[in-house]
């Protein structure tokens, strides 16, 4: 199980990065019973809980730590939240490893989507078009919505021509649904027929530089994480 050092270690990776961002002191800041809570309530099985308590953005982390003792119901629920919450380019390599896990149940993968959305999921006909806002020469990418207007919001966190891309996908091929962003969440080579929807050019790109910040604070912290580099192995190509 994972140790309440390692917490605390990935606690301040958010404390810290949000202290640069915001003007606050350059030291950690934490409630001082924070990391014992999470930790007591790791040791007595409540997921769930423990997860709340964690700083969303690190929640890959700590998923890395527990997922040995997550029944295959409460893995793919976990993931699902994960894979709607990080930028896939950056976790592709650890994404395919943790979607077919050999020792798991595919069939509950199914939990990837909120059972709530389930009804939606079983809608999706094969030849669905859905759409994709993003960078030029980026429309090969995990995420993929039924709803145009909304892929309008990603294109413009691009600066540059960027463009709307529509695709084709078989129902089969869907790994999740996520009704937030009415995301479709698929292998690129799973999506068919990719065409340019509609494309402009953006000079005044909206991003957050905290989101853009913590990611790549994660990222670095990953590279020495020892059950990171268990699951994706030592030789990783960068």
């Amino acid at each position: 199980m994972i140790t309440i050092n390692k917490i605390s270690e990935i606690l301040e990776i958010e404390s810290t990065h949000y202290n640069m961002i915001w003007g606050g002191s350059s030291e950690p800041k934490i409630e001082n019973n924070l990391t014992q809570d999470i930790y007591d309530l790791l040791q007595q099985q409540k997921w769930d809980d423990a997860f709340l308590l964690f700083p969303r953005r690190t929640n890959i982390i700590l998923f890395l730590h527990i997922l040995e003792y997550l029944n295959d119901e409460q893995y793919y629920t976990r993931l699902g939240l994960i894979l709607n919450d990080i930028y896939m380019v950056d976790y592709e390599k650890l994404i395919r490893k943790l979607l077919w896990v050999e020792n798991r149940n595919h069939k509950k993968n199914k939990y990837l989507t909120d059972k709530a959305h389930w009804k939606t999921l079983s809608q999706i006909k094969d030849g669905t078009t859905v759409y994709r806002g993003c960078a030029e020469l980026n429309q090969f990418g995990w995420s993929w919505s039924l709803d145009k207007e909304h892929t309008r919001l990603f294109a413009n966190r691009n600066e540059g021509q960027v463009c709307i891309y529509r695709g084709i996908i078989d129902k089969i091929d869907v790994i999740a649904y996520y009704e937030r962003e009415k995301e479709i969440f698929i292998e690129p080579d799973n999506v068919q027929d990719i065409d340019i929807e509609e494309t402009w050019y953006n000079e005044k790109p909206q991003v957050h530089c905290y989101n853009a910040g913590i990611h790549q604070a994660i990222l670095d912290y990953l590279e020495s994480d020892e059950k990171y580099i268990e699951i994706i192995g030592e030789n990783n190509d960068k």
